[in-house]
């Protein structure tokens, strides 16, 4: 619909809807910071890589959130590279799978054979966050509305609760630069801001996000940007953040 003056509103261009019990898809991460890191005997290239992969599986979901999952581990590691140094810190949780179950609020996980290892369960909660929250960033994607080319602010209280991890989102815009029959794309805007052990470190990323048109479930994100770390620990580098989900190419034979 247009206003008096011709111009189109705003308006909403996917649909929200709720992964559904039976569903099963493919989700890889990586995230990669590449620094180099200012000491006394000069400079120093420093890179720092987290790579997961996993399966997700939903058992249960009411019509807003998936309440029950099991997540599968297919990879889960962090890379570590300085000068010409190269070490793999695999995680406790890799090769391994764990349900997990938010239907009473917090979120309770467990392996095939019973409770979760305390160690491995804490794993498991840190790197799921947002499992079971009330908030995920297909919901809001669905409900914010667009002009084709207009940047569209995401309040920053929910843009925090949309990506945490070490580095606080202290913005997030989305612009819609198409929208077609089975998925929507988006530019997307990042500032990051945290601080640790007497670091401080700001990062602003940009890039592209696509998601489903029939559900606003993330498909692919692609960031990049620069980074740079003061205080205890002087560097300049770069972030780089891609994400990826397909559906289990397993399930439903």
């Amino acid at each position: 619909m247009a206003d008096d003056a011709g111009v189109s509103e705003p308006s909403a261009i996917v649909r929200y809807r709720v992964p559904a019990p039976g569903s099963a898809w493919i989700e890889d991460e990586r995230m990669q910071m590449s620094l180099v890191v200012q000491a006394a005997g000069g400079e120093v290239p420093v890179q720092r890589e987290k790579r997961i992969r996993r399966r997700v599986e939903v058992f249960g979901a009411n019509p807003r959130i998936v309440t029950r999952a099991r997540i599968s581990y297919l990879e889960h590691a962090v890379i570590e590279r300085r000068a010409l140094a190269e070490r793999t810190r695999p995680s406790p949780i890799a090769g391994k799978r764990y349900v997990l179950d938010a239907t009473g609020g917090a979120v309770a996980v467990a392996t095939d054979g019973g409770e979760a290892p305390a160690d491995e369960a804490a794993a498991v909660c840190a790197e799921e966050k947002r499992f079971g929250k009330p908030e995920t960033l297909a919901m809001v994607v669905a409900g914010l509305r667009y002009r084709v080319g207009e940047p569209v602010a995401v309040p920053p209280a929910t843009a925090a609760r949309l990506f945490p991890g070490d580095l606080e989102v202290t913005a997030l815009e989305l612009t819609l630069l198409e929208h077609g029959e089975r998925d929507a794309r988006f530019a997307i805007r990042l500032a990051m801001r945290g601080a640790s052990a007497g670091v401080e470190t700001r990062a602003d990323a940009a890039g592209t996000l696509r998601v489903d048109a029939d559900t606003a479930q993330p498909l692919e994100m692609k960031l990049v940007g620069p980074v740079h770390l003061t205080g205890a620990i002087v560097a300049d580098g770069t972030l780089e953040i891609v994400a990826t989900r397909e559906p289990d190419p397993a399930w439903g034979n």
